[in-house]
């Protein structure tokens, strides 16, 4: 369920939740919005399957989330398995002090995932072969 532009919030969940879906660069970019967890990582799930069955690399853009559990940290990884499989890159833009890149490098999933500070520096890697 992609959406372009603003979103009214999940039903009875975080305020301001949204992914908003675009091309740049010939890459796939999901810009997301508002707090990642258990009540809103089901409908950011449905947008990253449908990330990974397009045909484009992908960048996650979180510097707009303003928190993410481990279930929608577990999504993410489950994305960039799938998109591997296809042969295809996916890369996270995230402030380096924010809550998502606290979450992530607690993990250690910070191994995993090629991060950015912006999601200019995300599509670049992404179109340079980074």
């Amino acid at each position: 369920m992609s959406q372009t532009g603003a979103m009214a919030p999940v039903e009875g969940g975080a305020s301001g939740f949204s992914v908003a879906r675009r091309m740049q660069k010939g890459v796939l970019v999901l810009v997301v919005r508002g707090e990642l967890d258990a009540e809103t990582t089901p409908s950011m799930t449905r947008d990253l399957d449908d990330a990974a069955n397009a045909s484009a690399d992908v960048v996650v853009d979180l510097c707009g989330a303003s928190f993410m559990d481990s279930s929608s940290l577990y999504a993410l990884m489950v994305l960039r398995k799938r998109l591997a499989e296809r042969a295809r890159s996916l890369a996270v833009a995230c402030w380096s002090e924010g809550p998502v890149a606290l979450t992530i490098h607690v993990s250690g999933a910070d191994e995993l995932f090629a991060l950015y500070p912006t999601r200019t520096d995300a599509v670049e890697a992404l179109t340079r072969g980074a």
